[in-house]
């Protein structure tokens, strides 16, 4: 970043070449991490209860923490998208996936408020999600992939993706992959 500085003055001046002043800042900023410690259950068509056994249309639950790995915490009051994205297949990309291939994907807001606070994720700290309703489809069989992407951008088409809420120092550890099913 870089801010500047002019001075005009009327045009008695005799030296304009000391009128601009530059300094370049560097910016803290927050940086959001999906952690590994992504849980998927499915809920068990006869008892209703979560479990590890996946049936063709099970709903899923999808667990786990979105970390800020940055020296400073998210802006106060800015709340961002967390989303898990259901696959068919195994796929093994390191960046997001678009959603447009997606079988199901389903979206939380983080992190959570109770109107009457601003919300904030400190430097160090986590904040857990819970995303259910995401469906296996009634059909499924084979391997699936469910991709979990925190900070959401409204377009996935370009780079760097525009529509982030969170600035961060870093986008690409935005998203984690796991496969759940074979």
């Amino acid at each position: 970043w870089t801010i500047s500085v002019r001075v005009s003055s009327p045009s008695l001046e005799s030296n304009i070449a000391n009128n601009e002043e530059q300094i370049e800042i560097f910016l803290e900023v927050p940086d959001l991490e999906v952690d590994n410690n992504i849980d998927v259950q499915a809920r068990n068509p006869v008892t209703g209860q979560f479990g590890y056994d996946y049936y063709p249309n099970s709903q899923l639950r999808v667990t786990g923490s979105i970390d800020n790995i940055g020296a400073v915490m998210t802006q106060p009051g800015a709340r961002f998208p967390v989303e898990a994205r259901l696959f068919e297949g195994r796929l093994t990309s390191t960046s997001t996936i678009s959603k447009a291939l997606s079988i199901d994907y389903e979206r939380v807001i983080l992190p959570a408020s109770d109107g009457s606070s601003l919300t904030s994720v400190l430097s160090g700290s986590s904040v857990d999600y819970v995303i259910s309703n995401l469906t296996m489809p009634p059909n499924a069989q084979g391997t699936y992939t469910i991709q979990v992407v925190a900070d959401v951008a409204s377009q996935e088409n370009v780079y760097p993706p525009p529509g982030q809420v969170i600035e961060e120092l870093e986008e690409f550890d935005n998203n984690h992959l796991i496969v759940y099913i074979d």
